[in-house]
């Protein structure tokens, strides 16, 4: 997978704010770069040679784009090959989310919270036991057909119960 380079169009503080949940209110009027912030995910579902005109023609210059440019005899763009259904579906609702700047019903994908810290080891002296910690996915959370996040909500790592003078400490 090729990465997508766009110079100048990209606000880093507003990807940052994106990542860490914020998304401007309704009542705000976003930048073409808080746009892009949000589409540039979905555009590695086109074809890298289309994605450039993808992006002048359905973005730049705001022409509405649709389903039939990426296939029959209209078609103009073309999809990663093999890329599956829910990634077309979630690449139109970004879209149009982003076309109509109705950024409140964009996709929001989960992220973890911090990890917690480690569990009590509660083995006694010498013995071996388990400690636990955990984390939730609401750093946001996935709202409006967005991604679960992935991995483990539990990770777990064994401990010894320490001991001073052959009792549990």
């Amino acid at each position: 997978m090729q990465p997508i380079y766009f110079v100048g169009i990209f606000s880093f503080s507003f990807l940052f704010n994106l990542l860490c949940g914020f998304v401007p209110s309704p009542d705000e009027n976003p930048t073409d770069d808080q746009l892009m912030d949000i589409m540039r995910p979905e555009l590695n579902s086109i074809s890298p040679n289309d994605r450039s005109s993808f992006v002048e023609l359905c973005i730049v210059k705001k022409d509405e784009c649709s389903e039939e440019q990426f296939s029959g005899k209209r078609a103009i763009f073309s999809w990663q090959p093999g890329l599956l259904q829910e990634k077309k579906v979630r690449f139109w609702q970004t879209y149009k989310c982003i076309f109509n700047r109705q950024l409140e019903e964009c996709p929001v994908d989960g992220r973890w919270s911090k990890w917690t810290i480690w569990s009590r080891c509660k083995a006694d002296c010498d013995m071996r036991s388990w400690q636990v910690r955990t984390r939730s996915c609401d750093n946001p959370k996935p709202a409006y057909g967005g991604d679960n996040c992935r991995g483990q909500a539990t990770d777990n790592r064994t401990c010894v119960g320490a001991c001073s003078n052959g009792n549990l400490i």
